[in-house]
């Protein structure tokens, strides 16, 4: 489109077709360096999503042990193994764990260490035999732990 402006005696013209080539190039510089950082939060908060995720869901399981320990008045087992990267309380109700998360147990009573299979044993008084299991996944990590004497179970979220 062409206009004239007048001033004066003067008579000024110029073009207004759009943008230039060069405006155009820096404007989808920054929206491609905006969806770079974007993307990368996005990651990020999936990473420790599926951290807290995982980490609700075993002390769910392990809180249901402790539970039918307590109603029923006998022993219940939480069972995981890493190799496989299961877990679970009642047979035929096996979780998974996310194969790209780093699993570590620790103070748990060990049922075979070469094969990775441990079990936390609920008595009936409401304590038990205790563990920590340590989830990681990137820079991630929570840590589930029962404390064998109250019975507690809680998820803590690691810098």
């Amino acid at each position: 489109m062409r206009r004239r402006k007048v001033r004066g005696d003067t008579v000024l013209a110029w073009h207004n077709s759009g943008f230039t080539l060069l405006e155009s190039l820096i404007v989808l510089a920054i929206a491609s360096v905006s969806l770079a950082i974007a993307t990368q939060a996005f990651h990020k908060q999936n990473d420790r999503r599926d951290v807290e995720q995982t980490a609700l869901e075993l002390a769910a399981v392990m809180r249901g042990a402790q539970i039918s320990a307590l109603q029923n008045q006998r022993e219940a087992i939480f069972s995981f193994d890493l190799q496989k990267r299961q877990f679970w309380s009642r047979p035929g109700h096996v979780h998974a764990i996310d194969p790209k998360m780093d699993v570590t147990m620790s103070r748990a009573r060990q049922v075979d260490i070469d094969l990775g299979l441990g079990q936390v044993r609920f008595l009936p008084n409401g304590q038990n035999t205790g563990a920590t299991i340590q989830l990681r996944k990137a820079s991630y990590t929570a840590e589930i732990t029962s404390d064998w004497l109250t019975g507690t179970i809680a998820i803590r979220m690691l810098p």
